[in-house]
């Protein structure tokens, strides 16, 4: 399948996070592509800009400030907009996250302020922003920087209906009212400065059953860090994430059921945005906290949210949804008792005074452990599986010029054998494989993965006695350290 042939689309994103992920999508999909940002300045030289201009890639990712930076590598990269063949062959501009322009074009990151001389530069070519976050208000700023008298919108629903929207008052020890919001849930917690992030982790990992099962994210950290915690969360060795905005756009982790937004927010878009990251498989119910401080005149500082907290103490009485709706221009929704200012029911039952353990990490039955044999017997079926996919669904199809690689990567084929005795069932098999950033391309991928997988673990577990009675609640929940003799696995996070 041929995606733009011959021709270049550039790509301006607002994190190195965001970029390899999309990244990641593109070598599965064999789209040869690059990366131009502050983190890879060092290998962008003339060569490499002569091989975009002679269209060696068909997308081509950057950063605003490599683009509009002072460095002799910025300078070199602007090149590239006064080269005849680059303009030739550029078919469109993408800003993703496109209201990152009004958000931070004022002080934060002032280069995305003149993301707009791209239209000067290159006139005529399509200029298209993508956002899930950019409310009416906005708009308006959004289109002056970027030059825009009018354009074409589409606009979406911005939060999915399977989300849960609640507001939660912090007691006056905010970090011990925390306990009553966390149990087994697969939890992102978003905090708006690093200092009360490390105070609340310090906290949490007092208790015995949250000590190995919290990771932590922000910017200051190490790119070899923050991508080993986003492994161990994506895998379900820890199931409580503390981050701030530097895990925000692009974390695409489908089985996050709660989102709690750890204070106030910025602004509403920033929690919205946050909120998104729950429930992104649509088949469970999400959660999106904000557990907050009592509203005073002055707090939160976004208007929106300090006027509905004012008039409506707690939140109750009015709904979220028709508050978010209003804010993005959205057509308003029917809430259906899906937000705690329509419905008073409180799904916690009671709040700790002291530390209780959730003991579900140490009563559990552990899955069975599988020998290096076993798991080659995976990766053998796995691929014998695709093979007989790539024949019945693609084989001899005219317009298909991919491999049976785009069936299933080997990446994703190697995850799932590693940890096949967890992969039961199309949801289990789904989890462990989203690291790889795998993109079926058959509806019934996951579930026919997860039958081969199931019928190889029934078979072994007859030869050894092993009783197997997991359901699909049961095999989410143990997924965990799969290392054995001298695999390699790594089970352990890193510290703080």
């Amino acid at each position: 399948m041929a995606y733009w042939p011959d021709r270049i689309v550039a790509i301006i994103s607002p994190l190195i996070s965001l970029m390899d992920d999309q990244r990641q999508k593109l070598v599965n999909a064999k789209i040869p592509h690059i990366v131009l940002s502050g983190d890879n300045s060092d290998a962008i030289n003339g060569a490499i800009i002569r091989r975009i201009c002679d269209g060696e890639f068909r997308a081509v990712f950057m950063s605003p400030e490599i683009v509009f930076g002072d460095s002799p590598t910025s300078r070199l990269v602007r090149g590239l907009w006064r080269d005849k063949s680059w303009q030739s062959l550029l078919l469109a501009i993408v800003v993703d996250e496109v209201h990152c322009v009004e958000k931070w074009g004022n002080k934060f990151r002032p280069e995305y302020a003149r993301l707009g001389e791209l239209r000067v530069w290159s006139p005529g070519v399509p200029f298209v922003g993508v956002t899930a976050t950019l409310t009416a208000d906005a708009l308006a700023g959004t289109m002056d920087k970027l030059f825009l008298s009018e354009a074409k919108i589409l606009r979406v629903q911005e939060l999915p209906t399977n989300i849960r929207l609640e507001i939660h008052t912090q007691p006056k020890d905010a970090k011990k009212g925390l306990n009553r919001l966390l149990g087994k849930d697969k939890t992102i917690i978003y905090f708006e400065k690093i200092s009360i992030l490390v105070e609340v982790y310090k906290y949490l990992t007092r208790r015995p059953d949250l000590k190995k099962r919290i990771g932590v994210y922000y910017s200051t950290l190490t790119s070899e860090f923050k991508q080993k915690t986003l492994a161990a969360f994506t895998s379900g060795d820890t199931h409580i994430l503390l981050a701030t905005e530097a895990a925000g756009m692009g974390c695409d982790i489908p089985d996050v059921v709660q989102v709690i937004q750890y204070g106030f927010p910025r602004d509403v878009a920033s929690m919205a945005q946050r909120f998104g990251r729950a429930a992104r498989d649509r088949n469970i119910q999400g959660f999106g906290v904000l557990y907050a401080p009592p509203v005073t005149k002055t707090s939160p500082s976004d208007k929106h949210l300090r006027d509905y907290l004012q008039n409506q103490p707690a939140g109750e009485g009015k709904c979220l949804w028709k508050l978010l709706d209003e804010l993005f221009g959205n057509i308003p929704r029917t809430c259906n008792n899906k937000c705690s200012g329509c419905s008073k029911l409180d799904r916690f039952v009671s709040v700790p005074t002291t530390f209780v353990p959730d003991t579900r990490w140490s009563y559990r039955r552990k899955l069975p452990r599988r020998s290096k044999v076993e798991k080659q017997m995976a990766f053998t079926a796995l691929l014998e599986w695709r093979k007989n996919a790539y024949e019945r669904w693609v084989s001899g199809k005219p317009f298909w010029c991919g491999g049976e690689t785009w069936i299933l990567p080997e990446n994703a084929a190697k995850q799932l054998s590693q940890n096949f005795s967890g992969a039961r069932t199309a949801t289990a098999v789904k989890v462990i494989a989203s690291s790889c950033n795998w993109m079926p391309l058959g509806k019934n991928s996951f579930d026919e993965v997860a039958r081969v997988l199931d019928n190889l673990n029934n078979q072994i577990d007859a030869r050894s006695g092993f009783d197997n009675q997991t359901t699909t609640t049961s095999a989410l929940n143990q997924l965990e350290d799969y290392s054995d003799d001298g695999d390699g696995s790594d089970g352990e996070e890193d510290s703080l």
